[in-house]
């Protein structure tokens, strides 16, 4: 056999070995920047999204902001396909997060979610949505002390994720290449647990005290 015919027929079982790269691959998704500040009766958060690697044209994602109760934290993400189960997960707020101009090719590419969430809102539809009554609270003065602790996470699904990658604004080539077969991007609890408390009072039954506290050994009540 010539070398030339030996070179061809290698080559040619190489391509059949080896299947192309479609698309390059995401080295790296994490979160870049977190910051939590409460100011009076609302929380300000900011998050960055970043990624290295794959498509630098990808120049949107859509992100999320999840809360859920501290005794549901082996629930979320979801075991199904579903990743959000509304049964213990609620959506706080989600938005086209724009890649930011500054960044040069080739990267990293970072991608800001910023939100205000009101006290009062968060804590009745965490009430609400783990459906807590006596049993899981305590009478301290004029408040209702709940047991449990609040989290948060944040949540970037695929492009072409067609149950949660769904706002206007998206690009149109949805496409990347998952090789890693992983559910997100991002999927990453914020690392606060935030007590909470309803007043018992008259003059101020509507009030709500959250506390936001860094997640430490010991803050768990469950």
């Amino acid at each position: 056999m010539q070398p030339r015919q030996l070179l061809a027929i290698t080559a040619l079982l190489l391509s059949v070995a080896v299947p192309a790269q479609h698309c390059a691959p995401l080295y790296e998704t994490w979160l870049s920047e977190v910051a939590v500040k409460h100011v009076d009766d609302h929380l300000k958060i900011h998050v960055q999204f970043a990624k290295e690697g794959g498509a630098g044209d990808k120049t949107a994602y859509q992100g999320y902001l999840i809360a859920y109760l501290d005794r549901d934290e082996a629930k979320v993400p979801a075991a199904n396909g579903d990743l959000i189960d509304p049964k213990v997960a609620l959506v706080l707020h989600t938005q086209v997060m724009r890649r930011n101009e500054k960044d040069g090719s080739p990267g990293p590419w970072t991608y800001d979610l910023d939100c205000t969430v009101k006290d009062q809102d968060l804590v009745e539809k965490l009430i609400e949505l783990g459906k807590l009554g006596e049993k899981d609270r305590e009478q301290t003065t004029n408040w209702h002390d709940f047991k449990d602790r609040i989290r948060l996470a944040v949540f970037v699904p695929f492009l072409d994720d067609p149950k949660y990658s769904v706002l206007e604004g998206l690009p149109a080539d949805r496409h990347e290449c998952n090789y890693e077969h992983a559910r997100a991007l991002v999927f990453q609890a914020l690392p606060y647990r935030m007590q909470f408390r309803v007043s018992r009072s008259e003059a101020t039954r509507a009030s709500v005290w959250l506390m936001v506290r860094s997640d430490k050994p010991g803050d768990r009540k469950h």
